[in-house]
Parts: C-alpha cells; sequence; structure tokens
C-alpha cells in the first residue's frame, strides 16, 4: 500500500485543493461564513423593524415565495 501524494507545503490536517477548485472553495466558504453572520444577527435586525407581528409575517411569506419560485426554476449548475 502506498501513501498518498500530498504538496509538500501542507500537512495531512491541511487538505490541497488544486487550481480552479480553490476558487470554488474560497467562495463556498465565504458564503457560508457570511450566511453565519446574517442569521446569527437576524434577530436583532428584525426587533428593529416598528411593525407588528402579522406585518412581518405576511412580507416574509411573500419574499419567501418569490425566492423559492425564482431559484427552483433556475437549472442546477454542474461540476467543472
Amino acid at each position: 500500500m502506498t501513501a498518498p501524494r500530498q504538496a509538500p507545503d501542507r500537512d495531512a490536517r491541511t487538505p490541497h485543493v488544486p487550481g480552479k477548485a480553490w476558487r470554488r472553495h474560497a467562495l463556498g466558504f465565504a458564503l457560508n461564513l457570511a450566511s453565519a453572520v446574517a442569521y446569527s444577527t437576524s434577530g436583532f435586525y428584525t426587533r428593529l423593524i416598528p411593525l407588528d407581528l402579522w406585518t412581518i409575517l405576511f412580507w416574509r411569506g411573500i419574499f419567501a415565495g418569490l425566492l423559492s419560485t425564482y431559484s427552483s426554476g433556475r437549472p442546477a449548475s454542474t461540476a467543472d
């Protein structure tokens, strides 16, 4: 059994992501981090809206429906 090849400047804990895939990996990491920040602070910003509960729920449902309709009509991206 042979040992897997590794880049010389990396150790076993760091995944090797070559070339163009590195940009996609970095973009995925950045989007994941941004979504975590957005979800963790959403309660704070929701409390700043000077509307009643039912109005907020109505508009939230409208935007969620539009977003899910838009995203379901787009073709899935293919791997490079």
